[in-house]
């Protein structure tokens, strides 16, 4: 199995992610209604400060929580790097475009794959590097390659992370045109639920062979990656593809559908993307099975969002306590919705994750001692 040994993460919650979790099982929500850019409308967004960040800064934060955490020591020559992200660096390039900034020839520090290698350059890492994207599941891409790579021999340890702080003038302009925006607040799983929001969050998670090290924060059992190639970014109708993603993270794993304790949702506050994900759920397990949603206190983070799931599961299996949907007051669907933080046994949590483009993808984790 693949151990978890160090975890760090940035998000509207908190820069580190005791400040995060503490506040997630508080119910709090930092979601506001603001307006970043005097050409685009107000809209609540869940910022890390009071204006839209760096990316790279909150990666960095990140990362050096996770190698604080695990203390692992610089350089990490045998480490394997992969770090996703759906946006990139797409703010500066719209600063670039739009005559805001003049230092363009920096353009090559700056594409999509740059992030997994300043990180490589920075812990010292010559082994393998990538950098997903897979839409809202460059998360768990992520993960997915990370995992592959330790399970191979590729790399004795590996850091996995994501990374999106995308609230620009044309991404707000882009989920407006689409009419997802929600327009007060998000409220995944709710009958008045409007829409997303978006967030700004990075997390990495370090992890190793579980022969080599014992589990900090638990196990990576399994993962499944599929996509649906219906539409580029409406949510199929058809379903399959994305239950077949959760059959292969299963039978990976090894562990059976029913024992699942709870399913940390994507659960985006949208109509079309809850009431899909709400029939996965129905079709694959059973009532019992509690219902997870945190966006409604962190917002959308796009290509981190899956990363963020997965800590936040993580940190419930250690504290054997289930975090409460924030934002969810009156469910639109039948379910065994968490809407206060619960205390109780605590085996393996799956988390799902759906991108445009008919990307979909689910780990499962697993406490340590399971």
């Amino acid at each position: 199995m693949i151990a978890v040994v160090g975890m760090g993460l940035v998000s509207a919650l908190g820069w580190d992610k005791s400040t995060g979790w503490h506040h997630l099982l508080a119910g709090h929500c930092p979601i506001k209604v603001q307006q970043p850019f005097a050409q685009s409308p107000p809209a609540p967004l869940a910022l890390v400060t009071s204006q839209p960040a760096n990316p790279r800064t909150l990666l960095l934060a990140a990362l050096t929580e996770a190698l604080q955490d695990a203390g692992w020591e610089l350089p990490l020559p045998d480490c394997g790097v992969v770090i996703g992200s759906s946006r990139g660096e797409q703010a500066r390039w719209e600063q670039w475009l739009s005559g805001q900034r003049q230092d363009l020839h920096q353009w090559l520090d700056h594409l999509h794959g740059s992030w997994a290698s300043w990180v490589a350059a920075k812990v010292g890492a010559k082994s393998w590097v990538a950098a997903p994207m897979a839409a809202c599941a460059s998360g768990v891409w992520a993960v997915a390659t990370a995992v592959e790579w330790l399970r191979q021999g590729y790399c004795t340890r590996a850091i996995v992370g994501a990374v999106d702080a995308a609230i620009t003038p044309l991404t707000l302009a882009g989920f407006r045109q689409m009419g997802v925006l929600a327009s007060e607040g998000c409220f995944p799983f709710d009958v008045k639920r409007q829409g997303l929001v978006l967030g700004e969050a990075a997390g990495v998670l370090l992890l190793e062979t579980s022969e080599q090290v014992t589990s900090k924060y638990g196990f990576i059992k399994g993962w499944g990656c599929t996509c649906d190639a219906d539409n580029p970014v409406a949510p199929s109708t058809d379903t399959a593809a994305a239950m077949q993603a959760i059959h292969n993270c299963f039978a990976m794993s090894g562990v059976p559908l029913e024992a699942c304790d709870a399913i940390h949702t994507h659960g985006t506050g949208t109509l079309h993307n809850d009431r899909r994900e709400m029939h996965i759920i129905q079709q694959l397990f059973p009532e019992s099975v509690a219902i997870l949603a945190t966006k409604g206190a962190t917002g959308h983070t796009l290509g981190a969002a899956g990363i963020v799931n997965i800590i936040f599961s993580l940190l419930a299996l250690q504290t054997q306590t289930l975090p409460p949907c924030v934002g969810l007051h009156t469910p639109a669907f039948p379910g065994n919705f968490v809407r206060q933080k619960q205390e109780r046994p605590l085996q393996f949590i799956l988390n799902l994750s759906f991108g445009f483009g008919g990307q979909n993808g689910a780990v499962l984790v697993a406490r340590a001692e399971a």
